[in-house]
């Protein structure tokens, strides 16, 4: 393959991601939600758990339903066919959550409807995210994997 070629193949390639990366933060509903998916692709999360995993399946999905639950965003792992890992990540803004004793309880039964399917679910707050995104992003990955890693 010539330079050219190569050249090309590769701002390609930057082209299409830069794509399915704006393509996904505009399914976001919040900053911090936008936040966390710059951040999250900034460190290549999401290329350092496919290596982990040596797998292509890995998946980034913001703003998705699982169960009668819509969640911030899932992070699903397929290191096997018939073999699945879901992390649900909730990015939890003030204004949205546990402002009520109900808010509470609906919050605690849905994190145990989570657990009762083998789904780990992470919280973090707003302020969180906003000060230091990178941090959140890491401990997702420490969680996943079971273990930290050299950034």
């Amino acid at each position: 393959m010539n330079e050219t070629t190569e050249k090309y193949l590769n701002e390609t390639h930057i082209e299409r991601e830069r794509c399915r990366i704006e393509s996904l933060i505009s399914r976001c509903e919040s900053p911090i939600e936008e936040l966390f998916l710059i951040a999250f692709y900034s460190l290549d999360a999401k290329a350092y758990l496919k290596e982990y995993f040596a797998t292509e399946c890995v998946y980034v999905i913001p703003q998705v339903c699982i169960g009668a639950y819509r969640v911030d965003f899932a992070i699903v792992i397929r290191p096997k066919p018939h073999e699945q890992y879901t992390c649900v990540v909730e990015l939890d803004g003030h204004e949205f959550h546990e402002k009520t004793k109900e808010q509470v309880k609906k919050n605690n039964m849905r994190d145990r409807y989570f657990a009762s399917r083998g789904i780990t679910i992470l919280h973090f707050s707003g302020s969180e995210v906003y000060n230091n995104p990178d941090a959140c992003v890491e401990e997702v990955i420490s969680c996943i994997t079971g273990e930290g890693r050299e950034v």
